[in-house]
């Protein structure tokens, strides 16, 4: 599947849908059996790290959809569009990308307006967590959301070490109810594709 870690990599996922489901010029033929009773969740922060899945999510939702061979295009059980619009100020509970196959971002922190900087509205999963836990040192170091040019390891820590040696060694104390809206998107494109069935 061509997943090594981060973001970045996902974007194989949906690539495959539109490998494995597309008739090809080749003799590449499409699955002919699929079982597709379960839906595959997607789950990424709303920050840059979002567009390449973004793109190649698009890609897919407009190769498969054009052709009627995926199924029609909805970001929420509300709203249906004919193109996928999956971007960092966009607040859909879900992006249905084709088949059993959707998207669903981190919940924004706040709802974008024409003057809200873009990475105002960053989000990662770890902000979900309460601001005790991110600020948790470790031999003095503190938690990191980047893993670029700001990444100092002499006073910072990654995301792989705040899972392991914070959330992970402090599971039974930790309050997750910063989660319920993520779950509650997620639900929602659980629900949309039971109806489908």
């Amino acid at each position: 599947m061509d997943l090594r870690g981060g973001t970045g990599d996902l974007k194989s996922i949906p690539l495959d849908y539109l490998h494995n489901l597309k008739l090809s010029k080749s003799s590449h033929k499409p699955f002919a059996h699929k079982p597709m009773k379960h839906p595959v969740i997607i789950v990424l922060d709303n920050d840059d790290g979002l567009e390449p899945v973004a793109k190649a999510a698009k890609e897919v939702h407009s190769k498969l959809t054009r052709n009627n061979e995926g199924s029609p295009p909805v970001t929420s059980p509300a709203k249906e569009t004919s193109n996928l619009l999956i971007e960092i100020p966009s607040t859909a509970d879900f992006y249905h990308v084709t088949e059993n196959l959707y998207i669903v971002k981190a919940p924004e922190k706040k709802m974008p307006t024409p003057k809200t900087l873009k990475k105002e509205l960053y989000t990662c999963i770890e902000d979900l967590f309460p601001e005790k836990w991110r600020n948790h040192e470790i031999n003095g170091k503190k938690l990191s959301l980047t893993n670029g040019k700001e990444f100092d390891s002499s006073k910072h820590y990654s995301k792989m070490i705040f899972a392991k040696s914070v959330l992970k060694a402090n599971a039974d104390k930790i309050d997750f109810s910063g989660f319920d809206p993520l779950l509650e998107r997620i639900q929602k494109a659980i629900l949309h594709h039971a109806a489908k069935q």
